[in-house]
């Protein structure tokens, strides 16, 4: 799936929350008065391919340790080092053997965050179908290979009334 909205507007936090209730199987949410949560969720490894700062994306994490009392050690969560520009075949091999590395030493992903779509398309368009088909084919082989949902953090365009930035294919994901 696409998440996507405005700058500054909490994409990567909303995606870390949906990490965490997925890392702890704790679920997201809390209905009022009762222990359930609003939405329920499996725990299963969470995997976070991160374009931006790693300090930046750390002080995220631990933030949200604070704010949910949990203990960052016993997280099933890691970062795939993420520096691959995926409409390359290559870098595209690259980054799937990197999941594949961490599936084999730590237990299959449930969930990957590639976070954000215009770091991993490189200098390639997100206009173009074509390039696009290529990101999500990352989505398809972890679909494949480990049943494993992924979520792409994106942008909208410049007119933000107008939704995501680039090809129609973002609209139905």
């Amino acid at each position: 799936g696409v998440l996507y909205g405005p700058m500054g507007t909490g994409k990567t936090a909303v995606a870390n929350e949906i990490g965490l209730a997925v890392a702890t199987g704790a679920g997201m949410g809390r209905q009022h008065l009762a222990t359930q949560p609003l939405y329920r969720s499996l725990k299963g490894r969470v995997l976070v391919a991160i374009y931006e700062d790693p300090f930046d994306y750390r002080r995220r994490i631990i933030a949200l340790d604070k704010v949910h009392g949990v203990d960052l050690n016993t997280l099933d969560w890691a970062i795939v080092s993420a520096d691959l520009n995926v409409t390359k075949e290559k870098d595209r091999a690259a980054l799937l053997q990197r999941i594949r590395d961490d599936a084999v030493a730590n237990g299959p992903p449930a969930l990957l965050i590639l976070d954000t779509v215009a770091a991993a398309l490189g200098a390639e368009s997100s206009n173009d179908d074509d390039v696009v088909g290529k990101l999500f084919a990352v989505s398809q082989s972890l679909v494949r290979e480990f049943m494993c949902t992924v979520i792409f953090v994106a942008h909208p365009g410049k007119d933000e009334t107008r939704g995501i930035a680039g090809s129609y294919r973002f609209q139905g994901n």
